[in-house]
């Protein structure tokens, strides 16, 4: 039972301070794939993990960073629950 009250805890907290998160200029111009074919002409940047609470969260996060990495798209390997907490983890991409 104690654990119950932690995570709930946590999750509370979390809300509270993770306040907005919305899409920035940058993250309104990164596509998500999730096939390779669709990265013809391409140029890799990095690898992405990206996690918030729920699943829409998650890819606005997740879109907002790979945008400051410098990409336009993102390559989706896998999202995965993980109780609230949506992990998106992928490769970011620069495309022409």
């Amino acid at each position: 039972m104690k654990l119950f009250y932690r995570l709930l805890g946590i999750g509370c907290l979390t809300l509270l301070l993770g306040g907005c998160l919305s899409l920035t200029p940058g993250g309104e111009g990164v596509k998500i794939v999730d096939n390779r074919e669709d990265l013809y002409g391409c140029t890799g940047r990095s690898t992405l993990w990206a996690s918030s609470i729920g699943q829409e969260r998650t890819m606005v996060l997740a879109r907002n960073e790979a945008a400051e990495a410098g990409g336009n798209t993102l390559l989706r390997d896998s999202m995965d629950d993980v109780w609230f907490y949506p992990e998106f983890n992928g490769k970011i991409y620069s495309c022409n």
